[in-house]
């Protein structure tokens, strides 16, 4: 399944596939990747963070913050990016 809008203790994921599996409400693992991801920030109340955001990210093995892979260029500061082929939307 797809979700929307999920938010695990100081991260979130706008759109993420429920079949990955979800970090739970009080996990702060950075386990939960999609497509804008906030870590490291009170994404309950719709703040986000310069250092650790990103629109895409790949499937990965765990990682913590500055571990966790960014598809492309568009991320914050202080996360690394591998490289996207083709684009999305």
């Amino acid at each position: 399944s797809v979700v929307f809008n999920w938010w695990y203790y100081n991260n979130g994921a706008r759109i993420a596939v429920s079949g990955m599996g979800l970090s739970c409400p009080d996990c702060n693992d950075d386990a939960t990747h999609g497509l804008g991801n906030e870590l490291g920030a009170n994404t309950r109340a719709g703040e986000g963070t310069d250092f650790w955001w990103h629109d895409a990210a790949p499937l990965q093995e765990p990682c913590f913050a500055e571990t966790c892979k960014a598809l492309g260029s568009d991320h914050g500061w202080k996360m690394g990016g591998i490289p996207s082929y083709g684009s999305w939307a």
